[in-house]
């Protein structure tokens, strides 16, 4: 059966690629791990130069994953998820 084939009776739809959604979130995820780690560089006993670099890195990174995560999961999920970090004064 391919996925495009509607589903006989008896049988539930299945989603085309959920390791791609898993993936996303997953992504998404790792860029808060990124962006936390991100505010923890100044209190790293490195050099100023090397705290720069380390600092840049981990935003480019949060960004990148952030932004390959959001479009593995859709705008549908991306929209709830930033739903959730609103402030509940704002629309």
């Amino acid at each position: 059966m391919k996925t495009s084939d509607p589903p006989t009776s008896g049988e539930k739809p299945r989603s085309l690629k959920p390791w791609l959604f898993q993936l996303g979130v997953f992504l998404i995820l790792l860029s808060g791990v990124c962006f936390f780690t991100m505010l923890s560089v100044p209190f790293f006993s490195i050099g100023n130069g090397h705290k720069a670099v380390t600092g840049g890195g981990l935003f480019v990174g949060t960004q990148v994953t952030w932004w390959t995560g959001a479009a593995c999961v859709g705008p549908a999920a991306v929209k709830k998820m930033s739903g959730w970090f609103k402030r509940s004064g704002e629309q």
